[in-house]
């Protein structure tokens, strides 16, 4: 069993398990052995687990929300937002040099 505290109401848990969150407020939650959570449904401490889950199996939306949140992403994860700059820049050039074609016809 291990004493889980969490870190904003304070409240206190002897636990045998590895819980989400708290069960009162569901905040985050720490041993004293250093182990901790990700809140579920507090997002004062940035995105919840859910979405840091989905970023980690790659989805785009997540990474860019991680992203605009300022959380330090992974290598792949950075991997993943750099295609989808690349990706913006060629269609903003692509659409560009369209507009550039048809105001020459």
């Amino acid at each position: 069993m291990a004493l889980w505290l969490c870190n904003s109401c304070g409240n206190a848990e002897d636990l045998q398990f590895q819980p989400d969150c708290c069960s009162l407020c569901s905040g985050t939650m720490e041993t004293q052995d250093g182990r901790s959570t990700y809140p579920l449904t507090d997002n004062r401490h940035g995105p919840d687990a859910l979405t840091r889950c989905a970023a980690d199996e790659g989805d785009p939306a997540s990474i860019i929300e991680l992203w605009h949140a300022g959380i330090d992403l992974s290598v792949r994860q950075l991997e993943v937002l750099h295609e989808i700059m690349l990706g913006n820049r060629v269609d903003l050039i692509s659409r560009s040099y369209e507009f550039v074609g048809r105001a020459a016809a």
